[in-house]
């Protein structure tokens, strides 16, 4: 069930992203602001074909390769994964519970990271309906630090889910 909800929303997410791309690509200059410095100025620009595409391979890739590796990682052999107390968490009686476990989480993630590069591109689209003055919006700071915060949450978030239990040392 939680790997499904996990689904919903990153298929939603690329529903949204692409609803946001065909609802702006008439709007677009086709010379595009595609990469911003610190201060959120453009600095490097495309071609809005190559924007388009590019952005797509991104969020495809992305969202496409974590859906690959949740469904491949139970097949991952045990002497490749590194985890904290992996001889107790992936011991045969946990195994498949764990890496249930992982896969769901790794989902979530993927989750966030997709809606990240949602918040992206549609910055990077209303930057460029500035014109040459292209700027990211003071938003996008806020998505960055809401992305770095999900990413430290989930991944305190694993190291306590598999700490060694006291029982087991």
């Amino acid at each position: 069930m939680v790997v499904r909800a996990a689904l919903i929303v990153c298929v939603t997410l690329l529903a949204l992203f692409v609803a946001d791309m065909a609802r702006a690509w008439a709007q677009l200059p086709e010379r595009v602001a595609t990469h911003f410095n610190g201060s959120g100025n453009a600095d490097g620009w495309s071609s809005k074909s190559s924007f388009l595409w590019g952005s797509f391979a991104v969020v495809a890739g992305v969202g496409g390769g974590l859906l690959v590796l949740a469904w491949f990682l139970p097949r991952v052999p045990v002497r490749l994964l590194n985890l904290p107390g992996k001889d107790y968490w992936l011991a045969p009686e946990r195994h498949a519970a764990s890496m249930d476990w992982l896969r769901v989480w790794m989902l979530w993630i993927g989750a966030a990271t997709m809606a990240f590069l949602l918040a992206l591109f549609h910055a990077t689209l209303q930057a460029n309906f500035g014109g040459e003055e292209a700027r990211l919006g003071e938003w996008f700071s806020v998505a960055v630090v809401g992305y770095l915060a999900i990413l430290l949450g989930g991944t305190a978030w694993l190291l306590l889910r598999f700490r060694r239990p006291r029982e087991a040392t």
